[in-house]
């Protein structure tokens, strides 16, 4: 059955300073370094109109690129029995996206490896069906969009430091509320788009039958790739349901992967860092954010500890296998998750 982990611990209140700026500024076809020597709420005020510049001029240019016949490339063949990949017309895709300038190379990589792993899953499916993936825009995070949400919202920053920023996109999509979340990197040139997140993301990049090596060098790639959560974020996750999590204050966390989600809930891998000490748990969350369990998959302090886990995914299960490194040997444990009557996910 599922376990359920309780602390009577207050959730993480945030003292972030929000920013929000309203959309009346003329639309920059190149994000521009902050201006320097002035005051720290100077700083970030200045940087937050180069950020909103940033995501709307991007926009602005990308509507254009995706409609415009002669400047897009089509990478996607269907002249066999399954769709595949044109590496080379892939490579001319994410070089014209590159080349907008509005972007960093991370996001560029994240575009590659998505369409890499989803030409996984075409050797599955026929050329007649619509493929994994690609029933709509991975950047607009939709089929069709309104192009005046994307280029003319509000932006306001969740989170900023010196190098990397966190910021939600608050406005009105087909005059429904929506609200987009992305990372941005300061880099030369100013600051770049270097994720967004769209609740199709999640689906879209999910491994199947992928195998992660959890060890110390890459829980250092993935905090220094990721921002720590912050505020609702991290209320929303319930880190103080953690059996070691009394003191959420002191401890900074990160969503760095997601091994799940459909309409049932989801499974994030999250990192927790805490003084020396670095902890990796895959946790499974309900559809409305309730946690329903969660594993540590790898701690590290005084004592290194590797662990690898590889994920199966099949029909109504999720088939979960850990590896966990005692001195020379290898022990292996595989835990299987099923959708339940509750339409959650519960171990088996």
């Amino acid at each position: 059955m599922a376990q359920k982990k309780y602390l009577d611990s207050a959730f993480f209140n945030s003292k972030i300073v929000q920013f929000v700026f309203c959309a009346v500024l003329s639309t920059s076809w190149m994000c521009k370094n902050g201006t320097e020597g002035l005051a720290t709420q100077q700083v970030i005020q200045s940087d937050s109109l180069e950020i909103a510049r940033c995501i709307h001029g991007f926009y602005e240019w990308y509507s254009h690129f995706v409609k415009d016949s002669q400047s897009r490339v089509d990478f996607v063949e269907d002249d066999g029995v399954h769709y595949r990949l044109s590496s080379a017309k892939l490579d001319a895709y994410l070089q014209k996206l590159a080349k907008c300038q509005f972007v960093s190379h991370q996001l560029i990589q994240q575009q590659s490896e998505m369409y890499l792993k989803c030409e996984q899953l075409w050797q599955k499916e026929s050329n007649q069906d619509v493929p994994s993936c690609m029933d709509g825009d991975p950047l607009f995070c939709a089929q069709e969009w309104d192009i005046q949400y994307w280029t003319q919202s509000p932006v306001k920053i969740d989170y900023i430091r010196n190098d990397s920023v966190e910021v939600s996109l608050e406005g009105l999509s087909f005059h429904s509320p929506l609200i987009r979340k992305f990372i941005l990197l300061k880099e030369v040139g100013g600051w770049k788009i270097a994720s967004v997140r769209c609740d199709m993301e999640s689906a879209t990049i999910t491994p199947v039958n992928d195998t992660i090596l959890i060890d110390s060098a890459w829980v250092s790639q993935q905090t220094k790739t990721h921002l720590p959560i912050r505020g609702i974020e991290l209320s929303e996750l319930s880190v103080a349901d953690f059996q070691d999590s009394i003191d959420v204050h002191s401890a900074n966390y990160y969503i760095v992967d997601t091994l799940y989600y459909n309409e049932a809930g989801k499974v994030l891998i999250l990192i927790k860092t805490k003084g020396e000490e670095r902890t990796v748990m895959m946790v499974q969350y309900s559809s409305s954010n309730k946690m329903v369990y969660w594993e540590i998959l790898f701690y590290e302090s005084i004592d290194h500890a590797d662990a690898r886990i590889s994920t199966a995914i099949n029909g109504e299960n999720i088939v979960i296998t850990t590896q966990k490194r005692d001195l020379n040997r290898w022990k292996r444990r595989t835990n299987v998750y099923r959708l339940s009557e509750r339409n959650i996910f519960e171990r088996i």
